[in-house]
């Protein structure tokens, strides 16, 4: 027979793991689930500057350690598993895992982000946070007066691009298509960086380095060249959604991020969700944090109105 706990929370980021937190302090009985902590967005980031407490620069792989930590000290459960479906019609919940094993909760807190990664460069994998990153809010600060590149397509890269270089010395824009897709309006700020080389119809090979990026290698008129590069901006991976388990049971919007109110309550009583899977794009840990905080308040409210 399956365990009931009081609240279940899928996903280990910055919401799932501060919310696991501050449940079992109040003496809930939590479980965190969680695939893989090295495969989640936080887990990739290079440096971590703004979040409360933190008096230096940290790795998301070190903070991810730490959020753990705290969670397992606060008595929270953790359990390395993959979530294949819930069942959501009746209290308790049921969540069924990869291994076949079924778990129960009166409360269900969904923190799985916005999207894995499913496609790396080779090299890319073994050298993320170590040159390898993909969000400019976040780590470009850290490389600062460095070579960097971007590479991608979207309006998304060319806005990462035009934040990049204002830390960057040479930023070499990566583009495997013979243009942008992008509004005019975003191309004119990108001809206005004289920092900025256009690399149209070019693909990234590979990136190179041992335990720092220190190249890459790059596809263009059917010949390779490398480029000595500080930092990689990678925008071209594919995504795909880590939530399609939760198709007809939460309220959904239309690009499949998963619809609360205020509490963090979704359409369905005893279910909240917090972090990136609001959204479908990442966030600054703080943010994901914040609403992890507020979704385990009112998971409380919740459980002792039980």
């Amino acid at each position: 027979m399956s365990e009931l706990y009081d609240v279940i929370i899928i996903g280990g980021g910055s919401a799932g793991s501060v919310a696991a937190t501050f449940l079992a302090a109040h003496r809930w009985k939590t479980l965190l689930l969680d695939k893989n902590i090295d495969e989640g967005y936080l887990a990739s980031l290079g440096h971590i500057h703004f979040f409360p407490g933190l008096l230096e620069s940290i790795t998301g792989h070190e903070l991810t350690t730490r959020l753990h930590q705290q969670a397992h000290t606060a008595g929270a459960i953790f359990t390395p598993a993959t979530v294949t479906s819930v069942m959501l019609k009746s209290s308790p919940f049921e969540i069924q895992k990869e291994d076949g094993k079924q778990e129960q909760t009166k409360a269900l807190l969904l923190t799985t982000g916005a999207a894995s990664r499913t496609h790396f460069a080779p090299g890319e994998k073994e050298l993320r946070g170590k040159g390898v990153y993909y969000d400019a809010l976040l780590d470009g600060p850290s490389v600062q007066g460095k070579t960097m590149a971007v590479v991608g397509k979207s309006a998304h890269s060319a806005e990462e691009a035009i934040l990049l270089a204002r830390f960057a010395s040479t930023l070499y824009f990566i583009i495997p298509s013979s243009k942008l897709d992008i509004p005019d309006h975003l191309f004119h700020l990108l001809e206005k960086k004289s920092n900025i080389e256009f690399l149209f119809s070019t693909s990234l090979k590979s990136i190179e380095g041992k335990d720092q990026v220190e190249g890459i290698t790059v596809l263009s008129a059917g010949a390779e060249k490398g480029i000595a590069i500080d930092a990689v901006f990678s925008y071209l991976s594919d995504y795909q959604t880590t939530h399609s388990y939760l198709e007809g049971t939460v309220e959904l919007a239309d690009n499949k991020t998963v619809l609360v109110d205020t509490t963090m309550s979704t359409s369905i009583k005893g279910v909240f969700a917090a972090g990136d899977i609001l959204c479908g794009q990442p966030q600054i840990p703080t943010v994901a944090a914040a609403q992890g905080i507020i979704a385990a308040i009112n998971i409380d409210h919740f459980l002792r109105s039980l």
